[in-house]
Formats: C-alpha cells, structure tokens, sequence
C-alpha cells in the first residue's frame, strides 16, 4: 500500500489562502509605496496624538519609516496572523471534527510524520506568504522616490515570519489539548488579541510596561524595523517559542484519542468530579440531584 504524501496534500490544500493572503499584502505594499509622495509634504506637519502613539509607537508619519510603518508594518503581522489561526488549529482539528483523520491514521503513516508534515505545510505556506509581498516593494520602488532601502523592505517583510509561526505553534498546541476547532480558535484570538494590546497600550501606560515582555508583539518591534533594522533578539525570542510550542503539540498529538466525539470526553472529565462528590444527573438530562 502506497503512503500518501501529507505535505504535498495540506500544501494543495491551502494554496488559495496562501496566495491570497500573500498578494493581497504585495498589493498593499505596492500601494503604499504608490501614495506616499503624494502625502509626504502634508505629512510633515501632522502629530500623532498620544492615543495612536500608543498603537503606532514614536513614529513620524511625514517620513517614509513612519509612514510605512503606520500603513503596513503595523497592522499587516495581525492580518497575517488570522492565516496561522486557521492553518494551525485547522490542519488537524478540522480533519478531525470532519472525522478524516482518523481515516488518514488508518493508512501505513505514523502520527510523528502526520505531524511533521502538516507542521511543515505551515512553515512553508507562511515562508511562502511573505515571499510574495516582495515583488509588492520591488515593483514600484524604483519610482516612488522613497528614501528607505528595497534590502530594508525585503527584511522587515522577513521579519513577519517569525511572529506568524509562533502564532501557529500555539495555535496548534490549543487544537490538541482543547475538545474543539472552534475552542482552539477562540483561545488563540484572545491570547493574540491580549497580547497585541499589552504590548501597544504597555508604551503609554505605566501599569502594563512590566507585562510587554509577556507580549508576543514585543520581539517584532514594527515602531523601529525600519529605522533600527530587524532585532535578531526578537527574532531568536520568537522562533523559540515557536519550536516549543510545536513540540509541545506534537507531543499532545501522540497522546490524543482521535475522534469526532472528543468534545464529549472533555465533558465527562469535567463531570467525574461532581460524580465523585455524590451528585448524579436527573432522568432525562435535566439538573444534577
């Protein structure tokens, strides 16, 4: 019996999302590029209010590092991020829920080359995703008269990668230890959510500066990329946390009871205690008695 090529399969699989999601930042990166002589001499003047310095960092819009950063460095990792969500709790929750997996691990495969290779469709889609906002900066560079370098670009781009993929390594790690795809879902966004907020809100407030550590956003530093070049701290903090996190999952994934009921089995773990402690469910369904 042939193996089947997992890689091969989840990269076929996600090959709309990656290009959509990878030229539709191309596109977005041309276009700033494209406008930003046509606002420069208006922006020269413009103060950020404190509010969006919070969000923004100390950046200076009449420049092209500002600029840039304000209009694509600072809100395109969060886009970018909603692609790890999906493929991360995606590539095994949802063929599980679908009750595919199981007929997957059914075949001459083992769950460590499953995993593997489902988590290196990822690595690649993500890799994938932001070698196609190059040609974005590349294309209309030579015209738009900008004063920061195309290798700058290229490498703030780069710079992306890293916080992608440790979004999907949690992201997978939460597919495995909670019953659901949806669960997974709700608990990454939160935790992205939290942590883009801490982060921002943690350079104007006083009570949050202790906790921007804790932020993920914090080793990206999209206020300084391009002024101050791309931190290999950063970079290390992050592909760290991503090879932990996937092995942490991957270890999960070895110990999951695969099924398209194991929200059910969540449940009656939660109810063993109240069990214990004498309590015994109504006929019918109703309240404990």
């Amino acid at each position: 019996m042939s193996r089947p090529n997992i890689f091969l399969k989840a990269m076929r699989d996600q090959l709309i999302m990656v290009l959509s999601f990878g030229l539709g930042s191309a596109l977005m990166a041309a276009i700033v590029l494209g406008v930003y002589p046509s606002y420069r001499e208006s922006l020269s003047d413009i103060e950020i209010p404190p509010a969006l310095t919070a969000i923004f960092g100390d950046i200076d819009l009449g420049t092209a590092n500002g600029f840039v950063t304000a209009e694509f460095f600072s809100w395109i990792p969060a886009l970018l991020i909603v692609y790890a969500v999906i493929q991360g709790t995606g590539v095994l929750a949802a063929e599980e829920s679908n009750g595919t997996l199981e007929l997957l691990l059914a075949q001459p495969i083992s769950r460590t080359r499953l995993f593997i290779e489902k988590a290196l469709s990822i690595v690649v889609g993500t890799l994938a995703i932001v070698l196609l906002v190059f040609p974005g900066w590349a294309i209309p560079h030579g015209a738009a008269d900008i004063e920061v370098s195309l290798g700058r670009l290229f490498a703030a781009t780069a710079a992306i990668a890293p916080l992608v993929l440790a979004f999907a390594a949690l992201s997978l790690l939460a597919s495995g230890l909670l019953a659901t795809r949806k669960d997974a879902v709700m608990a990454i966004v939160a935790v992205a959510v939290v942590s883009y907020f801490v982060n921002s809100l943690g350079q104007a407030v006083d009570v949050l500066e202790p906790l921007r550590p804790a932020s993920l956003f914090y080793y990206y530093h999209a206020e300084r990329i391009l002024t101050t070049g791309v931190n290999l701290t950063g970079v290390g903090v992050l592909l760290g946390i991503a090879a932990v996190a996937s092995a942490f999952a991957g270890a999960v994934f070895q110990r999951r009871d695969i099924g398209v009921v194991s929200g059910y089995r969540w449940m009656e773990r939660l109810r063993r205690p109240f069990r214990a402690a004498g309590f015994r469910e109504a006929p019918g369904g109703g309240e404990p008695t």
